[in-house]
């Protein structure tokens, strides 16, 4: 009869174990998925690592993603909240008129157009 019980005893840890070691696999899992989308954004600034989790947020939780990143969940939904700066604002306009002059210019790059508007040549440059 004891004998018995040790195995039923036995049988509840090994189940409790491999159900911990699911769970543990699954965390891996998903950090190692989170790690190969932001190789690039490891070494980031704050807001690249914002913008990145801005992007994902509907493929890995928030949460998991600041971990990883090392940036704060908090601090990611005050970046989210906050409106954009003036420069910012300023920025997406002069990336809708490169948008623009590079479709119109079949997207020669070096049109004389382009070429002529040094502020968004020098946008341009600080962006690649």
């Amino acid at each position: 009869m004891q004998k018995q019980s040790i195995k039923i005893v036995r049988k509840t840890e090994i189940l409790s174990e491999l159900k911990r070691l699911r769970k543990e696999l699954f965390k891996v899992k998903l950090e190692r998925n989170i790690l190969e989308k932001c190789a690039g954004c490891l070494q980031a600034s704050t807001r690249v690592k914002f913008e990145f989790i801005d992007l994902h947020v509907s493929c890995f939780p928030v949460k998991d993603m600041c971990r990883i990143l090392d940036v704060s969940t908090s601090g990611y939904y005050k970046w989210r909240s906050k409106a954009l700066s003036k420069r910012d604002q300023h920025n997406l306009v002069l990336l809708e008129d490169i948008k623009k002059i590079h479709y119109r210019n079949r997207k020669d790059m070096f049109a004389q157009e382009l070429r002529g508007n040094w502020k968004l040549l020098v946008f341009m440059l600080q962006k690649s």
